[in-house]
């Protein structure tokens, strides 16, 4: 049977993934700033493939995978016939 998380408990989970989301952002313009080749391959990504994603998505989606092109969630691609691997 599941654990039931109380709202405190929710809370406070939320919180820490959202300052580790936060600090993976930073960490990754900082990267940018001090390296020009990451920030034109960035730029060109985001043209590319996430034009219209947030920059905060935008950073997120490409720290994970450069080389992604499409994304979508665990039902989305389900139903057109692609299965990943869980990491």
């Amino acid at each position: 049977m599941a654990k039931k998380y109380s709202k405190e408990e929710k809370r406070k989970y939320f919180k820490k993934q959202m300052k580790e989301i936060k600090g993976t952002i930073k960490d990754k313009i900082q990267s940018f700033l001090e390296n020009s080749d990451e920030l034109k391959k960035f730029i060109d990504f985001r043209r590319q493939h996430f034009y219209s994603y947030s920059l905060n998505n935008s950073v997120l989606i490409y720290k994970q995978c450069p080389e992604a092109s499409y994304v979508a969630g665990y039902n989305k691609w389900k139903s057109l016939g692609v299965f990943g691997q869980k990491r």
